[in-house]
C-alpha cells in the first residue's frame, strides 16, 4: 500500500468478500486461504481524504513486535 501510494495510487484493503468466488475466479489452490483484497487504482482528481478518520499513526513500539508480543 505505501509502494502504491508513493507512485500515486490509491489503495482499499478489504477483507470481507466471498471467499469461495474469489477462489474460483483468481484459481486460487483449495491448501491457500485468502485473507483480504487490495484494490488498486487511481484516485479521483478531486478526492478528498475523510476528515472524519483519524490520520494519527501510533508508534511503531506500540503496534510492531520482534520475536515476542510483549507482556503488559
Amino acid at each position: 500500500m505505501m509502494e502504491a501510494t508513493s507512485l500515486g495510487l490509491g489503495t482499499a484493503w478489504i477483507s470481507y468478500f466471498d471467499e469461495d468466488k474469489a477462489r474460483e475466479l483468481l484459481k486460487i489452490p483449495e491448501n491457500w486461504q485468502p485473507v483480504c483484497m487490495l484494490y488498486i487504482g487511481y484516485p479521483a482528481d478531486d478526492y478528498k481524504p475523510n476528515e472524519n478518520l483519524s490520520t494519527k499513526r501510533k508508534p511503531l513500539e506500540e503496534t510492531c513486535f520482534w520475536n515476542e508480543i510483549p507482556k503488559e
